[in-house]
């Protein structure tokens, strides 16, 4: 009878240290749910080549903005004005600059000598870990062979910005690209939008029909980080 007991009070005993040590569970899983915040800033960077993260084998996508470069009336180049967000959640911008004929394509085609090519560099921050999340979701459901609809007919859409408003700076086009490893672990990109202006109107060229693609686009639109860049190049650094 004794041993009965004594093995029901054992049995009571463990039941509760192992009540007891499940408590504790929740309190680790709201831990994991503690994002990191966002950080927002606007900081000139010297050398971008110096920057550990700026590789493109890190990099996510960028967004992409082409405006005329004139003297005297005259246009002798382009300007290249890139967004890039690396796998961290780091926003990083920049100028290129070439004249006509002149571009070797390397940002373009995702060699990493472009880097040091690049003008007027800012670091703008970071996503936060949430944002960050919700990235990754996009990207990871995106189908990579999913059409691009040229338009014959370019659908005409609100104007990014309009041109007289735009002092020296006439823009001719913008794009968003995704950077993504292929099977052979070779990089190659995925072109989500581009669009031209004609006439004063800004026209879709060509568009993925990939939803989540399209959505990942928006997302990065509708941030603080976009809005910088757009006055960086738009209204010049403060």
């Amino acid at each position: 009878m004794k041993k009965r007991i004594c093995k029901n009070i054992c049995i009571m005993l463990l039941s509760v240290f192992l009540l007891n040590g499940c408590k504790t569970e929740p309190v680790e899983e709201n831990d994991a749910t503690e994002y990191s915040e966002a950080i927002y800033t606007c900081e000139v960077v010297e050398d971008i080549t110096q920057e550990e993260i700026v590789c493109f084998d890190n990099l996510l996508f960028r967004c992409g903005i082409t405006c005329n470069w004139s003297e005297e009336g005259e246009v002798i180049g382009i300007f290249d004005y890139y967004l890039f967000v690396f796998e961290d959640g780091s926003v990083y911008c920049g100028k290129e600059k070439y004249r006509l004929g002149c571009n070797v394509w390397d940002i373009y085609n995702c060699v990493d000598t472009g880097w040091g090519n690049l003008e007027e560099v800012y670091y703008l921050g970071n996503f936060s870990e949430e944002d960050l999340g919700e990235i990754n979701c996009f990207l990871a459901s995106v189908d990579l062979r999913s059409e691009i609809v040229v338009y014959d007919e370019p659908e005409t859409v609100p104007c990014l910005v309009e041109n007289d408003e735009i002092t020296n700076i006439i823009w001719k086009s913008r794009g968003f690209r995704i950077i993504y490893e292929n099977e052979d672990g070779d990089l190659e990109v995925f072109d989500v939008e581009g669009r031209g202006v004609e006439n004063g109107r800004e026209e879709i060229s060509y568009q993925t029909t990939d939803e989540n693609a399209l959505a990942l686009k928006h997302f990065v639109e509708e941030s603080s980080f976009y809005t910088t860049w757009l006055e960086l190049i738009f209204e010049g650094a403060e």
